[in-house]
């Protein structure tokens, strides 16, 4: 059994246990080998557990002016972003929406898509709204992580010299196969 294989099967059987609420007996099958008890809490299950508060609910925005000069307008993205969070969630000011979601409390990862540079990349301008509505309602930078699997396209796109400071940036490294 490789590694991949191994974590894959440990983290399903015990999402599966805890979701279940079952205590489970987790071992290997071979002789002489370690058995290990598992025993989920019992948990009950938080509003913003999936399916989310919103399950299945799409929002689209446009803006005339979203492009300018071929350079992606920072006004015209947050007026999008604050304009889509209210429309989702129903909340009077973009604030009130992104309190709905997020507390000052959370760590927030925000997954990149770097691969497809230039031009089909996670846009900076969207990533800093997105961690500007963030800081508005307490998440301090040293609580948000922008990452993506490979760390030379996240370099590739400038996404380390782009982010605020204090927000981390991680790339996962590919799992042993």
């Amino acid at each position: 059994m490789n590694r991949r294989t191994f974590i894959y099967s440990t983290a399903l059987s015990a999402a599966h246990f805890g979701l279940i609420g079952l205590p489970s007996r987790v071992g290997a099958q071979e002789p002489g080998t370690l058995k290990v008890d598992i025993v989920a809490p019992d948990v009950p299950l938080s509003p913003m557990s999936m399916p989310g508060l919103f399950p299945g609910r799409v929002i689209e925005t446009t803006h005339g002016g979203a492009i300018v000069g071929n350079r992606i307008s920072q006004p015209a993205v947050r007026e999008m972003l604050d304009r889509g969070m209210q429309a989702l969630v129903g909340g009077s000011t973009p604030e009130a929406a992104w309190s709905t979601m997020f507390d000052s409390a959370d760590i927030v990862g925000i997954k990149v898509n770097p691969s497809g540079t230039p031009t089909t990349v996670t846009s900076i301008p969207l990533i800093r709204e997105v961690i500007r509505n963030l800081n508005a309602i307490g998440v301090p930078n040293r609580q948000i992580i922008v990452y993506d699997r490979n760390s030379n396209q996240m370099e590739a796109v400038g996404y380390h010299n782009m982010l605020p400071p204090g927000v981390r940036r991680r790339a996962r490294p590919p799992m042993d196969r």
